[in-house]
Formats: structure tokens, C-alpha cells, sequence
């Protein structure tokens, strides 16, 4: 592992981003509840509210797009032939799976019942992907996911280092427990 000679006890990190942009619609304000159509059930603020289905929702929760942009960070302590830190075939992964996927989609259907389609759920919907199905590198770890929307939404998940670069203080992997 190489070290920086400003500070030799710290390592050099590379660092590379994966950044893609993909039209998307969600449902404004709408509650996915799970509830049956017309059922009352706790809206974000405690109140009771109309499930997801009713006439009210259908008027009142219009779907509503947005460009999201996505940048996935990875760093690493080396890097592969020929300099780079991500190679072409896991930013085509990524690529692929977010144009497949996510593109020309309502969100409130893809993301768990429970979570919202904000800029911060998508963020650790998309990090929990990559920690579960992407390509492993053995040289590279997924350090952020940043997810923006051209009216000004941002959402983002820092990952912790894995142990070889963490301190003793780091927190454990968010995502390692089933």
C-alpha cells in the first residue's frame, strides 16, 4: 500500500466517480402504505390519511418527474492497468443496471414499501444495491452515493472504509447485518 510522503503514516487514496443522469417520476406527498384503497393510515406527520389508492390520491398526487443524477464514489489505494480505479466493465455495470432499472420508472414502485422516493432513500437504495449484487473489486471500495435533482434535492451516503483502511473508531458496515 502506498503512503503519501506529506504524511507517511496516512495512505494515498484514489479516488474515481461513476456518474449518470436518468429521467424518473414519483408520486408527490403520496404514502405508500400498503394500506387497501380508501383505508385510513399515519401520514408523515401522525395524522391519519387516505391510503394510497383513493380518488383523493389519484387527484391530489399527480406523478411529478425529475432528472436524477447519480455520482457512485470509489476510492482505492491502488490502482488498475492502465491507471484508473474503476474499470470499463464495472461502470457499464452500473450503467446498465440504473438505465434498466431505474430509468423512466416510478420510484414510489421501485423502492421498499416503506421509503419514499427522496434524494437520501434512492441514495441507500442504490448503495445497498451495489453492496449486494455489484462485480467485487478487490482494490476498490464504494466510499459515496450522491443523488441530485435539478431543483436543488441532494441526498447522500457515505460508506466507511472496509477494515484494512478504517481506524479502530470507524463505525461497523451499515449494511452487513442480513
Amino acid at each position: 500500500m502506498p503512503y503519501s510522503p506529506a504524511h507517511p503514516y496516512l495512505p494515498i487514496i484514489y479516488s474515481d466517480t461513476v456518474a449518470v443522469t436518468f429521467p424518473a417520476v414519483h408520486h408527490l406527498g403520496q404514502q405508500n402504505t400498503g394500506q387497501p384503497d380508501g383505508t385510513f393510515a399515519p401520514n408523515s406527520r401522525g395524522r391519519q390519511g387516505i391510503g394510497r389508492c383513493s380518488e383523493l390520491d389519484r387527484r391530489s398526487h399527480r406523478p411529478h418527474g425529475h432528472d436524477f443524477h447519480v455520482a457512485f464514489t470509489f476510492h482505492a489505494t491502488g490502482l488498475l492497468h492502465p491507471g484508473v480505479v474503476v474499470d470499463a466493465d464495472m461502470r457499464a455495470e452500473i450503467l446498465d443496471h440504473l438505465d434498466s432499472r431505474y430509468a423512466y420508472q416510478d420510484l414510489n414502485l421501485l423502492l421498499p414499501a416503506t421509503e419514499q422516493p427522496t434524494c437520501a432513500n434512492i441514495a441507500a437504495h442504490l448503495a445497498r444495491w451495489h453492496y449486494r449484487s455489484a462485480r467485487i473489486t478487490p482494490h476498490a471500495y464504494l466510499h459515496t452515493v450522491v443523488v441530485t435533482t435539478g431543483s436543488g434535492d441532494r441526498g447522500q451516503i457515505v460508506n466507511p472504509p472496509p477494515p484494512q483502511l478504517a481506524s479502530a473508531d470507524q463505525q461497523p458496515h451499515p449494511w452487513t447485518s442480513p
